[in-house]
């Protein structure tokens, strides 16, 4: 599960990166970045890997 969710934090670093490398890189793409982090961690990721008992 945490090897799991390395990779996926990896892959948004990565994006973010090369997001930050291109010419041109606007403020609005880093937000719409984060804000899709930011939805990524409200998902309830318990219920993937556990049940309510």
């Amino acid at each position: 599960m945490l090897r799991e969710r390395r990779a996926h934090l990896d892959a948004i670093i990565q994006a973010i990166e090369r997001l930050l490398q291109m010419d041109g890189c606007d403020g609005e793409s880093l937000v719409t970045v984060i804000q899709v982090i930011q939805m990524d961690q409200n998902t309830d990721w318990r219920k993937k890997y556990f049940t309510d008992e």
